[in-house]
């Protein structure tokens, strides 16, 4: 199930963006053009289908703070999801309790009729209702199922946290392995899970991570000795029997084996599309590049989104790839480069250089109040 695009209308700094999508698509910008704003929507729009409208309304300070400008300026927030089959579409306004209600939601298939096509609702939302069609429609509505499981499967994956302190360094529950989480605070039981019932993916992760870190040997993953229902990521060192534990692996290689473990899981385990925040972040240039190959490879057969501000990750994709987010005037924009007319300056020049030359766009200097 491939989403095709996505249009928002009134949600923090997006007051209209409209951006298609491929298999693998590349959004760069300045800092504070609206990258994370991109990604809060789909965090938003997961929320939604989960039935915690509320709570992510709440946790992002309430209605205002998502509204464009305030409520004085954006009445409603929208979102417009075009899949190959069919179009969900949500608009929301605010309440006086400072939450969101829904105003209008529906499901729409093309149809065929004499004389030409149209889009006919599947499943309306009556106005009104504080959660989502998807929560409480009927089940035998294909349209709906998909696209519930599409956006409940949906998560941003950020792995920047690698203090002390951080989930993938700790002991958790082994038991904690139904997906690989956002913030691979369960990466010790998930690894266990593929270890155990996919060997031969295991066996390519750990290939993989013995690229970037040839000194790494394998993984050490099995229940502590002093509680079977509880694991923490060990490992060994090529030629040494020392196993070391979660804490002492280094943050680079801690959020490269993440990024690793999610774009090389399972097929049938992977979400429809895989969003990351800043993969490049804390890897050295070897690391990002074979970063950039495996996110090719898992776009094969899920669709990959993610931001970045790395000219080397960046220089691995084409410009058909690249969408660039720019902020003019406190509202945020979205475009695909155009290839026509920067045809002469890539015979000389790679979509990175165009990028910090400022030919691209995506610029600081180009964020207005």
């Amino acid at each position: 199930m491939k989403l095709k695009n996505i249009c928002i209308k009134g949600f923090k700094s997006l007051e209209y963006v409209d951006l298609p999508l491929n298999h693998l698509t590349v959004c760069i910008g300045a800092n504070g053009s609206g990258k994370s704003n991109l990604l809060s929507a789909f965090y938003f729009l997961h929320r939604i289908a989960e039935g915690r409208f509320s709570y992510a309304i709440a946790k992002a300070g309430g209605a205002h703070s998502l509204l464009y400008n305030g409520p004085d300026t954006t009445k409603k927030i929208e979102f417009t999801l075009t899949f190959e089959e069919f179009v969900y579409h949500a608009a929301c306004e605010p309440s006086s309790d400072d939450n969101l209600v829904f105003i209008q939601e529906d499901i729409k298939r093309p149809q065929t009729f004499p004389g030409g096509v149209r889009e006919v609702s599947h499943a309306k939302n009556p106005p009104g209702y504080r959660e989502s069609i998807l929560i409480r429609l009927n089940y035998d509505l294909l349209d709906g199922k998909k696209i519930k499981k599409f956006l409940s499967d949906t998560s941003v994956y950020h792995f920047h946290d690698t203090s002390d302190t951080s989930g993938a360094r700790l002991i958790g529950p082994i038991s904690d392995n139904f997906s690989l989480k956002p913030d691979a605070s369960n990466l010790a039981a998930y690894l266990y899970l593929i270890m155990n019932q996919y060997p031969q993916h295991f066996e390519l992760i750990q290939e993989t991570v013995r690229l970037a870190a040839p000194f790494f040997h394998t993984f050490i993953l099995r229940p502590t000795a002093e509680n079977q229902e509880m694991i923490r990521l060990a490992w060994q060192e090529e030629g040494s029997d020392t196993i070391f534990q979660g804490h002492q692996m280094s943050d680079g290689l801690l959020r490269f084996t993440s990024l690793v473990t999610l774009l090389m899981q399972p097929v049938e385990l992977r979400p429809s599309i895989i969003i990351i925040d800043e993969p490049e972040l804390g890897l050295h240039p070897v690391a990002i590049d074979i970063l950039a190959g495996l996110m090719k490879s898992a776009s094969a057969h899920n669709q990959v989104l993610i931001t970045t501000q790395s000219p080397l990750l960046l220089n691995q994709f084409t410009l058909d790839e690249i969408r660039i987010i720019e902020r003019k005037h406190g509202y945020s924009t979205i475009r695909t480069p155009d290839q026509e007319a920067l045809k002469e300056w890539l015979e000389d020049y790679s979509p990175a250089e165009l990028w910090q030359s400022g030919l691209l766009g995506g610029d600081p200097s180009v964020i207005l109040r």
